[in-house]
């Protein structure tokens, strides 16, 4: 998925390794970070949440990654708003497909 930010479109991913890093930062568990709520977080744990999914996008297509910082998602939550519900849609979606993966994965 990719979202329209300041700095252009932008890819955003949350794969295993996004997740590790999440969890890494939050200090959570898997099954938390598979569970997870943004509602109930600190900014800063926000912020750094689309981040990790910026950086992980752009690792994964192969692209320089445009953002940094949480400066930088400020900066584009800012200016979009919206960023922020593309970013747990993206989230989301990508939860699906490892799930999905997951339970074929058990059928072998």
């Amino acid at each position: 998925m990719r979202i329209e930010t300041v700095k252009g479109s932008l890819p955003i991913r949350y794969n295993m390794n996004a997740l590790r890093k999440i969890g890494d930062a939050f200090g959570i568990s898997m099954d938390d970070v598979f569970s997870l709520n943004l509602s109930g977080r600190p900014m800063s744990d926000v912020f750094t949440f689309v981040l990790h999914g910026f950086i992980e996008g752009a690792r994964l297509d192969k692209e320089e990654c445009k953002v940094s910082s949480l400066d930088d998602i400020g900066d584009i939550l800012e200016n979009n708003p919206m960023a922020l519900d593309d970013a747990i849609k993206a989230f989301s979606n990508d939860m699906q497909d490892i799930a999905k993966k997951r339970q074929e994965g058990k059928k072998k």
